[in-house]
């Protein structure tokens, strides 16, 4: 069943389909209506931060019609490095083995499972707790491992004779947590304690862990305690309570505890679920069930940061070693992970499809795992730039984002003047330089042999660098300002787009105009060339596109019916088809040969200011506002989503199709690939 939100999501998506969008064929317009509602709610679910709910809307897509956006979205939601799905029940708490290939895992069934780090297969398994076992916990030497559960005992273990040494039974109530001493002498486990004259109270006992004999029992609230965490150094012992704060003892004189947080008013308890400490013993951090993580600061108490991204409860946390980021897991099934110097986010890791329950930070390898009740464990590399997609930036106003041949680098033109690339791979930026054009770069693109880079500006310049030198190889002079250019696939000639209201394609080599095309009213805004470079395609402000035989300069076609100036317009590998993306908010797919309109794949209210074609030519790309993707062959997009907040200017395809490069006018970039 799905939620009354997803329901609601459905109901919008559908509405969403205008006259102009929908299929020509009535036996295919239900299987593709569904289909668009169904990516339509899996988007707005990621979006709306429950991927638990968009992996459900994505899964029920019909798979006739899925393409690139259903492979895109299948990625954002879930980029996790390996996944070991075989368990028998959800899992609540895990811990790794220190110094040691061994991941705990503790069941909702009360199993304890073994597992391998590295592969997530099953080494073992362990008895556990009858009803559930809540927590697990490996001591130091790893020989050890200690766990809690429903039936109110904590259980001490030997890891490699898979037998238990130990039994405390002085919880009168399931026990919620346990916590080795840094010297894996002691063991601390926490409950609460009621009876005929005591009310609830929350209660966290420290025992010796060879003859569980208690030796210190700290005392907090009227509430269950449920969860624990001892600082780096030792000193202290910190719990969660039900009972809306957190508790910290000094561990060697007990006595009352400091207390961070409290009630938020009356009737209001908030359920802290877990906590931890940062690796520097300064910071705290506590999830809850009210939505929220806090990060409190240990001198003085002070809260210093609160995390809202997760629409349900916060069920885990945990720092990473070297303390520079917080990960967060909830019941959304979301893991997201926190720069802890300004409390940025810093990336969702979608992968879970129910509640996350447990998280763990393998300290040497710099890897999370990840456990909750779909029955997952799941491991994460935190350092993976694209979680969510790859995001970057190129100078003050970017305005292309074109890939290489190779599709490795990204070429990139900014508003101060300069050009480089981007490795498309990390986002990092590797090299940046001045074109001299002496204003903002209009666009720059990288030649079909990979070694040169060209650029063009309103200074009536096309401008040829080598890429590895950054020297200048050849300087084009063109009769007007050049809005946009494109390499011939010889690599011998440049189109460009004039403000002028021509276009010409220029001889890189004799460093003069080869062809002019004459015919448009207003200034041309872009060109392109066909897979032979035998035709050119352009369009204009004049609200037409037009095609042209790039050997004679004669128009081959005019085609006309947008209403508005047209930024964009290109062939679809096939040669046989042309789109273009207007100022009046269409999309349009035209016969190549004749100039006739075959479909109109957008009727909206956006400015669409890029269009593209995949290498395949299944899919096309317009860009404005939103992003969206289209099956030439049906009318209405596949997809309509928001990648970043400013309006998007330039689109590109990889050369192989499966990624996609979005630019936007304040020089930011995201790449989206369709492939793992």
């Amino acid at each position: 069943m799905y939620s009354l939100l997803a329901t609601l999501i459905l109901a919008w998506a559908c509405a969403q389909t205008t006259p102009a969008e929908k299929p020509a064929t009535p036996a295919a317009s239900a299987s593709i209506e569904s289909y668009r509602a169904h990516m339509a709610a899996a988007m707005l679910s990621y979006q709306s931060r429950e991927p638990a709910e968009a992996r459900r809307w994505l899964n029920g897509a019909p798979r006739e019609h899925r393409g690139w956006e259903w492979s895109h979205l299948d990625i954002l939601l879930d980029q996790s490095t390996v996944v070991a799905d075989t368990l028998t029940d959800g899992v609540l708490s895990i811990a790794l083995q220190p110094n040691g290939p061994l991941v705990a895992a503790a069941l909702s069934n009360g199993g304890i499972i073994l597992w391998d780090r590295n592969t997530l297969s099953k080494k073992a398994e362990l008895p556990g707790h009858p009803g559930g076992t809540f927590c697990v916990r490996f001591s130091p030497d790893g020989e050890r491992l200690a766990s809690g559960g429903v039936d109110r005992i904590a259980r001490i273990w030997d890891v490699a004779a898979g037998r238990a040494l130990l039994e405390f039974k002085e919880h009168g109530f399931p026990v919620t947590a346990v916590a080795f001493s840094n010297d894996g002498s002691r063991v601390f486990s926490s409950a609460y304690f009621t009876d005929k004259s005591t009310p609830i109270e929350g209660r966290v006992h420290l025992w010796d862990a060879k003859t569980g004999k208690v030796e210190r029992t700290y005392k907090g609230g009227v509430k269950p305690l449920s969860s624990l965490a001892l600082s780096p150094d030792g000193s202290r012992i910190a719990a969660g309570s039900w009972d809306s704060c957190v508790f910290v003892w000094d561990v060697k004189s007990g006595g009352e505890p400091q207390k961070l947080g409290g009630k938020p008013g009356p009737l209001q308890n908030v359920h802290v679920n877990a906590i931890a400490f940062s690796p520097d013993g300064a910071m705290l951090a506590a999830g809850s069930d009210a939505k929220w993580a806090k990060v409190y600061k240990l001198t003085g108490g002070a809260m210093i940061a609160e995390l809202r991204d997760h629409n349900a409860d916060v069920n885990t946390v945990c720092f990473s070693r070297d303390g520079a980021t917080l990960a967060t897991g909830g019941d959304d099934g979301a893991v997201r992970l926190w720069n802890t110097s300004d409390w940025s986010a810093k990336a969702t890791l979608c992968g879970h499809a129910l509640a996350v329950r447990a998280l763990a930070w393998d300290a040497a390898a710099n890897r999370l795992y990840s456990a909750g009740l779909d029955k997952s464990l799941r491991r994460w590399d935190p350092d993976y730039p694209a979680y969510g997609g790859l995001h970057t930036r190129f100078g003050q106003n970017n305005y292309s984002a074109k890939f290489s041949p190779d599709g490795n680098r990204l070429a990139c033109s900014s508003s101060d003047g300069t050009i480089g690339w981007v490795d498309a791979n990390s986002g990092k930026e590797m090299a940046r330089w001045d074109t001299d054009h002496g204003r903002e770069v209009c666009t720059s693109t990288i030649s079909p042999d990979g070694k040169s880079i060209a650029s063009c500006s309103w200074d009536k310049t096309i401008r040829i660098f080598d890429l590895d030198t950054h020297e200048l190889t050849a300087k084009l002079d063109a009769p007007d300002g050049v809005a946009l250019i494109a390499w011939h696939p010889d690599g011998k000639h440049i189109a460009a787009a004039l403000r002028d209201k021509t276009a010409v394609l220029m001889d890189v080599a004799n460093r003069k105009i080869a062809q002019t095309f004459t015919g448009h009213e207003r200034g041309v805004t872009s060109v392109g060339f066909n897979a032979d470079g035998s035709r050119l395609v352009t369009a204009s402000g004049d609200a037409t596109v037009r095609t042209w035989n790039t050997s004679t300069g004669e128009c081959l076609a005019v085609m006309k019916g947008h209403t508005g100036p047209i930024e964009s317009a290109v062939y679809l590998p096939d040669g046989r088809r042309i789109v273009s993306g207007s100022h009046d908010g269409s999309v349009r797919l035209w016969d190549a040969r004749s100039g006739a309109l075959l479909r109109e794949l957008l009727a909206s209210d956006d400015t669409i200011y890029r269009v593209a074609a995949s290498s395949d030519g299944r899919r096309i790309a317009a860009g404005g506002k939103h992003l969206y993707t289209f099956d030439p062959d049906v009318s209405g997009p596949m997809l309509r989503s928001k990648p970043i907040e400013e309006t998007i200017w330039h689109l590109d395809w990889s050369p192989d199709g499966k990624r996609l490069a979005i630019a936007g006018w304040s020089g930011s970039i995201v790449v989206y690939s369709s492939t793992r």
